[in-house]
């Protein structure tokens, strides 16, 4: 049995006490199939089978969609459903471009409280001070010319890429990088949700037409952002650098020119062993399986091939396999598109 078949029970047998007969004749098929439904040994060959059945039994439009959400779940699985839900989010999103309903972060002033201390370090004791720390120094990199900040934080990202997207004109002229580190194809499905939230989280970077690139590498990231290393995340600009915990509960605020020497040599060597995740297209046509949103781009032999997106007056490809791979899947499952 399953959650549908259980529902399906409930709706038939004891809610509308249906004739299953009658209901197997309004569907076209046997009066077996009705029961090998309800009993879970089988599924609807489609959508619209279930909405024949529901039609029959005069369900309401809510208890329909519920019916389709099980009936969903089981044909493919909790896991891909839920993959595909958030493909379906994020689809909708690119589509409205709405501005999100979360309140951006505090604006601070940008003062500079440590930029007096001797030893050119703040420790950081909590989330407040830590966002305050963050939020002053981006704000500060704003105001250059020729503004540089690197980015290398866990999923979910949230902040500071909501504080940064809140303010696109502020940092209009800064030049924004970010190093995601994912895992391998395969290797953990849960991880593939993270990577749709991130490109949600990410687009509104394009649709604001700033200087935003992204950089992936494969790795483990429990293993990076979480076991036992201390303070893996970090916000990098011309003049400061803040490590902190995945979790953002405390920091360190380094001014010292030698440390943040060092740690842009070591961002810039980790970004050397990147690909880009998104790549700006000049002059795209519109080719392969396309709507208004979002089309695959074929390539040769088994590769998922390119995704390309529309972003307001951009559009972009994806060439992360994952991604790719996960959009195939749902146009192939007959996904709704646009």
């Amino acid at each position: 049995m399953s959650e549908y078949s259980d529902l399906l029970w409930h709706y038939i047998m004891k809610e509308k006490r249906a004739d299953v007969a009658e209901i197997a004749g309004h569907c076209g098929v046997n009066t077996k199939d009705i029961f090998e439904y309800i009993n879970g040994r089988n599924l609807p060959a489609s959508d619209e089978m279930v909405q024949n059945i529901c039609d029959f039994i005069h369900l309401t439009p809510a208890e329909t969609e519920r019916l389709k959400e099980m009936y969903r779940m089981a044909k493919m699985g909790r896991r891909r459903y839920r993959q595909y839900k958030k493909l379906e989010e994020l689809i909708a999103s690119v589509s409205a471009f709405e501005k999100k309903g979360h309140a951006p972060p505090p604006l601070y002033e940008a003062g500079r409280e440590a930029r007096d201390r001797k030893e050119g370090c703040l420790v950081l004791e909590n989330e407040r001070d830590l966002n305050k720390a963050i939020s002053q120094e981006l704000l500060w990199e704003s105001r250059k010319e020729n503004g540089h900040i690197g980015l290398v934080t866990a999923l979910p990202l949230h902040f500071p890429i909501q504080f940064l997207t809140a303010r696109a004109e502020v940092f209009s002229r800064t030049c924004l990088e970010q190093i995601f580190y994912f895992h391998a194809p395969g290797q953990d499905e849960a991880d593939m949700e993270e990577r749709l939230d991130c490109l949600r989280e990410i687009l509104p970077f394009y649709e604001e037409d700033m200087d935003y690139h992204s950089y992936y590498r494969y790795g483990d990231p429990d293993s990076r952002f979480y076991n036992l290393n201390l303070l893996p995340c970090l916000i990098l600009t011309s003049e400061s650098a803040v490590l902190f915990d995945p979790d953002r509960s405390h920091g360190l605020a380094f001014w010292e020119s030698s440390v943040v020497s060092m740690l842009r040599q070591q961002f810039e060597e980790y970004k050397s062993a990147c690909r880009p995740l998104i790549h700006r297209e000049e002059n795209a046509e519109p080719s392969g399986e396309k709507n208004d949103l979002f089309y695959m781009k074929h390539t040769s032999g088994d590769a998922p091939g390119s995704l390309i997106l529309r972003v307001a007056e951009q559009t972009l490809r994806l060439e992360e396999p994952g991604i790719c791979a996960m959009f195939r899947g749902y146009l192939d499952s007959g996904g709704r598109k646009g």
